[in-house]
């Protein structure tokens, strides 16, 4: 039996839920025609490539848009574009939604006896109608439907371990994810500040030592300074916890490759690296566009990233770009899925270097990548935009433009645009998604990237649940560092320049 779901992306919201003998034409149009009737016309169909909403000629190959199927065509008819879906990051809320479906259907047939849904058989009556319990508005992962929660423990309690603090404790107090269990850092006011704050009640540690020793979690986030994580990345993994850590890896190249060699040999699935970018729901739905061909064949990608103010006093960097771009790197490298065959960098000192005490080689850098001689990418990141937080992220492709984000946006939302050629009236897809609320005090990039972070430790609470590999691993650390340590070996600065 299959079960048919129709929701919106942007909500959740469970809009038609149906068990079938078979997912069909009929059965899927059924589904759709309700929707419409009752919610009117949608702008945009996110699906599955399931044959009877796209033609695949080959097995793994982009779907063939000159062929339109029956749904196809009639969606076509309505004025509904239609996006074959190309990865699991893409469809976060749709596996997310299935995911509960899984976990909670099963109960329910049982104590409706296999009978089908009041004594009748499949087709009766929508399942988000007759289920007892709501899954209208239930946004959560598969491991919310286990009955013990993760126990996990965070180690650094400064300004992005609280972020990421407070993010699991939402996903205890109001998913059931997790259980927050642990809170080491050296300095016992700022765990006491925190624990007042939040009215968190986990045990607290002052050294990752009497952390592990304590035996009471087997999985762990880290967050604290770059150059304590290989040592502390190590102590957990050989404690057996699986953990996430932080971007960087280690800070060096050379660090990174004997880290990652380590992991390799040891513990290849013990390790998710936080990237969130490959979480948020606007980047992943402008890859989904991409992968789509809705702007024909990709040759460029543009990725900025602007800070509004200097790095805090006493912040420890190992240059602009290995800690501002290695996020921008791996958005690329998760974009093309490839590696560049050349880099490039470019840096300047010029403003906000004198406003802090922390010691970094730029306030402003590019770095530039080609991958081949069809295919090229730039980096764009500063300290220096004084006007506010901007994150930008722009493809080319020849028969148009995917552009996520601007500067002069909403805080707590993110415009993605698909444009066609010149000329045209419309754009061929926008779509709005929402941000963080970091609320007072909270560093700006959380209004950006808040969901995301979310989303980021939830899929690795998922995957600990569930003991299978992560998302992420150090290997796409290390390829990140890799590129921009080559930039970095060909940097230019203003002693490189032609006089004049």
């Amino acid at each position: 039996m299959d079960l048919i779901v129709i929701l919106d992306d942007a909500t959740s919201e469970i809009y038609y839920a149906q068990l079938e003998e078979e997912e069909s034409t009929r059965t899927v149009m059924e589904g759709l025609r309700e929707v419409i009737e009752k919610k009117r016309l949608f702008c945009s169909l996110y699906s599955d490539r399931g044959s009877h909403f796209f033609v695949t000629v080959k097995a793994g190959e982009k779907v063939d848009n000159n062929r339109p199927t029956q749904v196809g065509r009639a969606m076509k008819e309505l004025g509904v574009r239609m996006i074959p879906a190309y990865s699991p990051q893409a469809r976060g809320r749709s596996e997310r939604s299935f995911g509960t479906w899984q976990g909670r259907l099963p109960q329910e047939l049982r104590l409706a006896g296999n009978k089908g849904w009041h004594g009748g058989p499949p087709g009766n009556t929508p399942l988000n109608k007759a289920l007892s319990l709501d899954l209208i508005n239930y946004p959560v992962v598969a491991s919310a439907l286990m009955s013990n929660p993760l126990e996990i423990g965070i180690v650094g309690l400064g300004r992005m371990g609280s972020v990421h603090a407070r993010h699991l404790l939402e996903l205890e107090r109001q998913d059931g994810l997790c259980r927050l269990a642990a809170l080491v850092d050296i300095d016992p006011s700022t765990t006491q500040r925190f624990a007042l704050e939040t009215g968190c009640t986990a045990r607290v540690f002052t050294s990752l030592d009497a952390y592990l020793a304590a035996g009471i979690t087997a999985a762990t986030m880290i967050v604290a300074p770059t150059e304590k994580h290989r040592e502390q990345a190590s102590a957990v993994v050989r404690a057996g916890h699986r953990v996430i850590l932080e971007k960087p890896l280690t800070g060096s190249i050379e660090g990174d490759i004997a880290f990652c060699a380590e992991l390799d040999r040891d513990a290849p699935h013990a390790l998710m690296l936080a990237f969130q970018r490959r979480f948020d729901a606007a980047i992943a739905y402008g890859k989904e566009c991409m992968d789509a061909g809705l702007i024909g064949r990709v040759f460029k990608i543009y990725s900025a990233l602007e800070d509004s103010a200097p790095t805090p006093n006493g912040y420890q960097s190992d240059g602009i770009l290995p800690d501002m771009a290695v996020h921008n790197v791996d958005e690329i490298l998760w974009l093309t899925g490839q590696m560049p065959t050349r880099a490039l960098a470019l840096g300047s000192r010029l403003y906000s270097h004198a406003l802090t005490t922390a010691v970094e080689d730029f306030d402003d850098a590019l770095l530039c990548m080609w991958f081949g001689d069809d295919l090229a990418a730039q980096v764009q990141v500063t300290r220096n935009h004084v006007a506010g937080y901007r994150v930008e992220t722009v493809i080319y492709g020849d028969e148009g433009q995917i552009r996520i984000g601007h500067f002069a946006q909403r805080t707590d939302q993110t415009l993605v645009e698909v444009y066609g050629r010149r000329g045209a009236a419309e754009p061929i897809a926008r779509r709005v998604f929402r941000g963080g609320f970091g609320g007072p005090g909270a560093p700006e990039f959380v209004d950006r990237f808040g969901p995301a972070y979310k989303a980021e430790v939830a899929a690795f609470i998922d995957c600990c649940q569930r003991g299978v590999p992560f998302p992420t691993s150090h290997n796409d650390g290390l390829r990140a560092q890799q590129v921009i340590s080559a930039g970095m070996s060909a940097a230019i600065t203003k002693a490189n320049g032609a006089p004049l």
